[in-house]
């Protein structure tokens, strides 16, 4: 099967993820890791699968959500391919970016006199 998107980290507790992602035409050779291993920079300018917090995804490339619909007993278990492939129910892709503020953060007391009518 041609691949339509390669991945270069995989960031998911599911092993059977990356066999699933080859299954559909998504290239990943990468072994999966834990959120808690993801820090810094570690995804700056990479295709990466998994749910990352915004200040990561901002620094990757893009980001292919596979969104399930997992059942009550499924929450907080690795998922083996015949589950993933019964449960996934969507492959998104995102891509996020930094913006930079509009304007100067305001202090709290200034705000505060803002509200009153005072600022």
């Amino acid at each position: 099967m041609k691949c339509f998107l390669k991945v270069d980290l995989l960031v998911s507790r599911h092993r059977a993820l990356r066999e699933y992602l080859r299954e559909v035409g998504v290239g990943c050779d990468a072994d999966p890791v834990l959120f808690g291993e993801v820090a810094g920079n570690r995804t700056y300018g990479l295709n990466v699968t998994g749910r990352l917090p915004l200040p990561l995804a901002a620094d990757a490339r893009t980001v292919l959500w596979a969104g399930m619909k997992p059942q009550p007993g499924d929450l907080g278990c690795e998922l083996s391919l015949e589950e993933l492939r019964e449960l996934v129910t969507a492959l998104v892709m995102y891509r996020a970016d930094v913006v930079p503020p509009m304007s100067p953060p305001r202090s709290a007391a200034g705000l505060d006199a803002g509200l009153r009518g005072e600022g």
